[in-house]
């Protein structure tokens, strides 16, 4: 797992809050409690992080979880041990209840049911749907048709990849593949006119980034914006020729939904596809946190990836798109993970990216699920 401070503070902040209120987590109970530990135990540390945490615990405002994450964030690319420990906690699979009815909480009453990954609310419809798909579950293992579910599932491996695609495309659901990026071709992803342009100005990088305009009714902005200019102190040598790197985290508090947005863009076509090739192969290297799945095709190339885990609360896209490599993470409160989601969001960071290179400034494509 390999992403930025300000992803890693929203993330963990989003855990601890989940913890306050006992909701489920999508990195598991013990994972859970030590992305807790951690942060409270780091912004207790300072009279700024013990004032952000008292206002979190009072209210767990938007604007109390903002404040949160930007300690936290200053924290973290304060603490290379600290980033290390709170990435392999957020990357962890929620495993911890494989294969066996778990009732947790303190309340009975709204505390969740568990059955491996799957997390759903103690209620008494709820009680009878687990039977009833306990009892589904059973009568498919026995019909041998389990493996034939195509959401968030692995795909026929006798399928060919044009197959695939198609019917991911027209369906729009997440489902497992060997990994291999979808590409487009010019006339698939605006026509033979798209530019190449470098996006060297700060303020059309910012541009590009979404508004609340940009999305659904219901999501809004938890931070500001934010611009870096040049090569990261971070980032390997495949970022050469890096111009600016922006980044927005987005969340819906009515449904729980948070997104964060990332662009890289580059002085050439060459260097953004150097990054987006070693961006990949970096989530490819680390399987035991991220799957590879499929996802419709989108700019030069895309590619997505999911969380280990059966329901999915996780996934993440990245799509290059000329001079502009974009990414974006998408995570909701529950059990469900909606692909079309997913594909809306990536589809119009991509959409903003080449817009933005082709002179519309500011960029217009908007995001509807």
């Amino acid at each position: 797992m390999d992403v930025e401070a300000s992803e890693l503070a929203v993330m963990a902040v989003g855990v601890v809050v989940a913890a306050a209120t006992g909701a489920a987590t999508a990195v598991g109970e013990g994972a859970g409690a030590a992305v807790t530990e951690l942060v409270r135990t780091r912004l207790a540390g300072t009279e700024r992080g013990r004032t952000t945490l008292e206002e979190l615990d009072a209210g767990r405002s938007p604007a109390a979880r903002s404040d949160a994450q930007d300690v936290l964030r200053d924290e973290i690319e304060a603490d290379p041990e600290l980033r290390r420990q709170l990435e392999i906690h957020l990357s962890a699979p929620s495993t911890h209840t494989e294969n066996s009815v778990v009732i947790t909480g303190s309340r009975l009453s709204r505390s969740p049911i568990s059955l491996g990954p799957l997390t759903i609310n103690n209620t008494p419809s709820a009680r009878a749907f687990l039977v009833a798909a306990t009892a589904l579950l059973l009568a498919l293992v026995a019909l041998g048709v389990y493996g034939g579910v195509q959401l968030l599932t692995p795909n026929d491996s006798s399928r060919s990849s044009q197959q695939s695609e198609t019917s991911d495309a027209q369906s729009g659901a997440l489902s497992g593949n060997e990994g291999s990026s979808g590409t487009t071709s010019p006339s698939e992803s605006g026509g033979a006119d798209r530019k190449n342009t470098a996006l060297n100005e700060a303020a059309v990088v910012e541009v590009t980034l979404p508004e609340s305009e940009s999305l659904p009714s219901g999501w809004e902005a938890t931070q500001d914006k934010e611009i870096n200019a040049g090569v990261p102190s971070d980032c390997s040598s495949a970022c050469t020729g890096a111009l600016y790197t922006g980044t927005v985290p987005f969340e819906n508090t009515d449904s729980g939904e948070a997104a964060f947005f990332y662009i890289q863009a580059y002085d050439t076509a060459d260097h953004a596809a150097r990054r987006f090739a070693d961006v990949r192969a970096d989530k490819d290297e680390h399987s035991d946190g991220l799957e590879p799945v499929s996802l419709q095709p989108m700019g030069d190339k895309s590619v997505a990836y999911r969380a280990k885990i059966v329901n999915a609360e996780k996934a993440e896209a990245g799509v290059l798109v000329g001079t502009v490599v974009t990414w974006v993470t998408y995570r909701t409160a529950d059990s469900s993970l909606d692909a079309a989601a997913l594909s809306s969001l990536a589809q119009m960071l991509a959409e903003r990216a080449q817009q933005a290179q082709d002179g519309t400034i500011p960029p217009v494509a908007r995001a509807e699920f």
